[in-house]
């Protein structure tokens, strides 16, 4: 977890941005196909949530390694995509150097195919 936070600063800062320290969210042991038990993430969403319903900020960018670590499991990682979208938080993958983009149709069709592919990881680990 330790080298996934490091890799995450290095993407913010050859950009520029600043990471709040309240704002680094793990799950450190926990499985990514959980949505209920997984205290940084609930955090990371009630943060993203609280600034919809204030219409500020608390962040804007959300960075991962890969869209697996946000989830995997195709509709619980799908709606907490939108759910961050809707909050105005863009999210990065620093394996791929690239925004989760959900601006199109097709935009947001690869990125349930993507998803789809962990669920069927996840499906496989088992």
């Amino acid at each position: 977890m330790t080298r996934q936070i490091d890799h995450a600063r290095q993407f913010a800062d050859r950009r520029g941005w600043t990471v709040a320290e309240e704002h680094i969210y793990v799950d450190d042991g926990i499985s990514g196909a959980e949505f209920e038990r997984r205290p940084g993430l609930l955090r990371l969403m009630n943060a993203a949530d609280d600034a919809r319903k204030r219409r500020t900020s608390a962040f804007q960018v959300l960075i991962v390694s890969d869209l697996d670590r946000l989830g995997r499991e195709q509709l619980e990682t799908g709606w907490m995509l939108k759910k961050l979208s809707v909050a105005g938080v863009k999210v990065f993958t620093y394996l791929n150097d690239s925004e989760v983009a959900l601006d199109s149709p097709i935009a947001t069709f690869i990125k349930q195919a993507q998803a789809f592919g962990a669920t069927l990881e996840r499906d496989k680990a088992r």
